[in-house]
């Protein structure tokens, strides 16, 4: 017999916050999840491939680890409501304005490495790679975000529109 819609949404949001809570503050592209792991246990194997489909997850050759992608990352914070956490949003405040911090009166681009952000801000540095690997600003909050900066061996690249409503 096959299951509900109901239950495959309920399996999807079971399986995003077992992944968001075995991932802590780690970089997410950092860890490879596998599948078979007791953790995962009340997770069907039709689940695990929805999440492939909806590109939540990517899977290594043999199938049986999985690794997070920036938009499962972000549907985890946003399934778990940690978006809505008063300490998290305080979180991203904060690195927003040390970003923001970095250009103001600027008329270029300037350059931090991420260590530094999470120094200053005083947070673990996987939630500083997550927050700009995934876009999480521009995707959560319709603001212009910092990239990566290609040419700085991984320093963030923080734009002199940094913050402002993308319209």
């Amino acid at each position: 017999m096959s299951l509900s819609k109901e239950e495959r949404l309920d399996n999807i949001r079971l399986a995003l916050n077992l992944l968001l809570e075995a991932l802590g503050n780690q970089y997410y592209r950092t860890p490879l999840f596998n599948r078979e792991a007791d953790v995962f246990d009340k997770i069907f194997s039709t689940t695990w491939q929805e999440l492939i489909d909806k590109c939540y997850l990517r899977s290594t050759a043999n199938g049986y680890f999985l690794e997070l992608t920036a938009s499962g990352w972000r549907e985890c914070l946003r399934l778990s409501g940690k978006l809505q956490d008063d300490t998290f949003k305080r979180y991203l405040g904060r690195i927003s304005q040390v970003l923001k911090d970095r250009v103001k009166g600027r008329h270029h681009a300037q350059f931090v490495r991420p260590e530094e952000v999470a120094t200053e801000v005083g947070i673990p540095l996987g939630l500083v790679l997550n927050v700009i690997d995934s876009d999480l600003l521009m995707y959560e909050f319709n603001r212009v975000t910092a990239k990566w900066a290609s040419h700085e061996g991984g320093a963030i690249e923080v734009p002199t529109n940094f913050g402002l409503e993308l319209i």
